[in-house]
């Protein structure tokens, strides 16, 4: 059995799947394989997958026709031998020494959690997660909830599937493995690069609240009882307040009253959550999200975020 796999969704990305590529054949060892799930491409990006898969043995191409994000990721964990499992997206790339980093880690935990670039024209954008919550299931669930910046053990992986009926699969998928082990080792290095694309499936796709409230409550009914003030602020956080910051920075538009009315039917008095209470701009813009003072709030995130984008080195 090879010791890690390297899983890569493949689907029409002929401009980006070359640097992927590169940069996981640039992974060094026989302890390595490298599937290529292609979801019926259309342009070259096959084709693009073939010439790779013929400087390196180590890679093995499935193809098939077009199902999806979530039937990719399972086609590629069938096909796969590696006691560790390492979801990549084709249009993403990895650092360089990144396997050589996890080896450290690789037989000693579950879960292997790292931090991320976020490419966004052209620009590097340090994506840190180390924050000081209060234990290490918090920090897990409050992190980016993306499969792509960890690593999972075989054997937690195996009898869990990416949902069919449910398109915001991450969301779905992760808090079962938190429930499932507290073996887990969040490190500080920068292993994945996540190129942002305006036209990509996740950023294209229609906001849909009851899809993602019952990916949510998957999590609710797994992790509440364990971790309940994790648990609400992420409802929080990824149905309300990075709404506001995601119409600033991309013009994404929400219905925020409605949002915010759902999950007062789960947390009633969610502004009073400690992670929201530790510092007075917090405790401030929590409650104008929470009263709904909706013009308020977004220009104080337009404030926000010109002040980062200008003054903060990331």
């Amino acid at each position: 059995m090879k010791k890690i796999s390297i899983i890569i969704a493949v689907y029409n990305i002929e401009k980006y799947i070359s640097k992927c590529l590169e940069s996981v054949i640039k992974q060094k060892g026989n302890d390595i394989e490298i599937i290529i799930i292609d979801d019926g491409s259309t342009d070259n990006s096959l084709k693009i997958c073939k010439s790779y898969q013929k400087k390196d043995k180590r890679i093995k191409i499935i193809t098939g026709k077009n199902k999806g994000l979530n039937a990719v990721r399972n086609i590629g964990f069938d096909n796969s031998t590696g006691e560790y499992i390492w979801h990549i997206d084709g249009d993403d790339y990895i650092k360089d020494n990144s396997i050589e980093i996890i080896r450290n880690y690789i037989d000693k935990y579950d879960i292997i959690y790292f931090n991320y670039n976020r490419i966004e024209n052209n620009i590097i954008l340090k994506e840190k997660y180390d924050k000081n919550y209060d234990s290490l299931g918090d920090k897990y669930i409050l992190g980016i909830p993306g499969v792509w910046n960890k690593i999972f053990k075989r054997e937690i992986l195996k009898d869990e599937r990416f949902p069919n009926n449910c398109s915001y699969n991450d969301f779905y998928i992760i808090p079962a493995l938190i429930y499932k082990t507290d073996n887990i080792i969040f490190i500080s290095d920068y292993l994945y690069n996540y190129v942002y694309r305006s036209n990509s499936l996740s950023h294209t796709r229609k906001f849909n609240l009851e899809d993602l409230l019952y990916c949510f409550d998957h999590i609710y009914n797994k992790l509440y009882n364990r971790y309940p003030d994790a648990v609400e602020c992420f409802y929080v956080n990824q149905l309300l307040f990075y709404s506001y910051g995601k119409e600033i920075r991309y013009g994404n538009k929400y219905d925020y009253k409605n949002i915010n009315k759902e999950i007062k039917k789960r947390f009633p008095k969610y502004y009073l959550n400690k992670y929201y209470n530790r510092n007075i701009f917090m405790k401030i813009y929590i409650r104008l999200i929470y009263y709904d003072r909706i013009l308020l709030v977004k220009l104080i995130t337009y404030v926000k975020f010109k002040i980062i984008n200008k003054y903060i080195k990331r």
